[in-house]
């Protein structure tokens, strides 16, 4: 029996999945099986994968394509090793993968699961970290945490783990449920990551050791078309509603007490209510801000009248504040919200752009005022050089006069002097 069982789905794969099974096949950890699970593809990939002839590959042809949760179920029934990898037909693993994780695992026996650090590739093979440094974030700058802080982030902001890096431990899996849920693709995973780790803590490696492709592949979200991206942010709010209808009042209490409202509450109802609205918490520091779900609880919650009472004095939480949120957009929609993006781009740009002109009006103002006032001085100072040359004018004038009468009273004495 093998120590790792790596599941393989593909679709259409065929561009890619002969790099993805060589990656698997020449890890320097060669106690595995490699399951191959072709969905019913309609390119030459059975060609491809028929072409392998090592005795560690399991392979199974679908009849019918059902999608990747479906397929990789398939895989699972399979699969017999202590441990369960997953890849996709697009992706590869550094050759030291599984070797280092086997060896994480077999060294902390309460782990779950672990999963590496990621290299970005785009459909020519080349590094595209830099390309998409949003993603490249998302996987390779989270840090580890405790179950409790990592239930928190799935619940209130959304996935991180890249799906082909993990490492399950078969013994955990088969507690949690050993199997993908059909019913939230193409969120499966984010899902399965919800039940694992409310029972068991996972880790990191922060070794890049898996180059995931970024462009191409079903399972990929970056092929998503606008509606896709939709489904996405709807499926993990589906998930978030199923984690906290489903989640043990011990476990919830466990996780969640500092967020209640009610921090003893015990009681059914009010963990019922508790309930409710950390799924309307969810809503609100996640990406899609989706209320729907979290109202439709407290709908039901309303259908005995006594849990009004405990709400209104309790919570604080009246009814109209319940039908006030009936008018907030409740399931999200990747165009309306581009919509939205867009036209609040707009307005940034037109407030940038009359902030740009009133601050040229006030430039032009400060101008304006500035030569007013140098107007003004200059006017000041032409009054007061006319009033200069006006008493200039009087001095002149008296000087005049002075001359006049001394010139008078020379003249009179000589003709006087004359006279004698």
């Amino acid at each position: 029996m093998p120590q790792v069982s790596v599941i393989l789905p593909n679709y259409n794969g065929g561009k890619y999945i002969a790099r993805t099974i060589e990656s698997v096949l020449k890890q320097t950890y060669e106690d595995l099986e490699l399951i191959v699970i072709d969905d019913a593809s309609i390119d030459h990939s059975r060609e491809i994968i028929s072409s392998y002839k090592d005795p560690r590959i399991i392979v199974k042809y679908n009849k019918i394509n059902r999608h990747i949760a479906y397929t990789c179920n398939e895989g699972l029934k399979l699969a017999s090793g202590q441990y369960i990898a997953r890849i996709d037909s697009d992706d590869y693993w550094d050759e030291t993968k599984l070797e280092k994780q086997v060896e994480f695992m077999n060294q902390h026996p309460d782990i779950g699961a672990c999963f590496t650090r990621v290299h970005l590739i785009d459909e020519e093979g080349i590094n595209a970290d830099k390309r998409f440094p949003a993603l490249s974030g998302l996987y390779n700058l989270q840090q580890n945490r405790s179950q409790k802080e990592w239930i928190h982030f799935f619940l209130f902001v959304g996935n991180c783990l890249c799906h082909t890096s993990v490492l399950i431990r078969s013994s955990a899996l088969d507690k949690v449920g050993r199997k993908y849920s059909l019913a939230y693709v193409p969120a499966e995973d984010y899902e399965l990551w919800t039940r694992l780790v409310t029972e068991y803590p996972i880790h990191i490696l922060e070794e890049p050791l898996v180059y995931c492709r970024w462009g191409s592949g079903e399972s990929k979200v970056s092929s998503m078309k606008n509606e896709g991206l939709t489904a996405f942010e709807n499926v993990q709010m589906l998930v978030r509603e199923k984690y906290l209808n489903t989640v043990s009042d011990a476990r919830l209490r466990e996780y969640f007490s500092d967020e209640f409202i009610l921090k003893d509450a015990k009681s059914p109802e009010e963990l019922s209510i508790e309930r409710a609205l950390l799924l309307m918490k969810c809503t609100e520091r996640s990406t899609g801000k989706i209320g729907f779900l979290g109202w439709e609880r407290l709908a039901v919650i309303l259908e005995d009248g006594r849990n009004l009472s405990l709400l209104e004095e309790k919570y604080r939480y009246s009814l109209p504040d319940l039908y006030r949120q009936y008018r907030i957009k409740n399931f999200w929609d990747f165009e309306a919200q581009n919509e939205v993006n867009k036209l609040q781009d707009e307005k940034k740009e037109a407030d940038q752009t009359i902030e740009g002109q009133n601050q040229a009006l006030l430039d032009k103002q400060e101008k304006l005022s500035n030569m007013e006032e140098r107007l003004e001085n200059m006017k000041k100072q032409l009054e007061n050089t006319e009033k200069q040359l006006e008493d200039a004018k009087k001095q002149l004038g008296n000087v005049s006069e002075e001359l006049e009468k001394y010139s008078n009273s020379r003249i009179c004495r000589m003709i006087r002097k004359h006279m004698k």
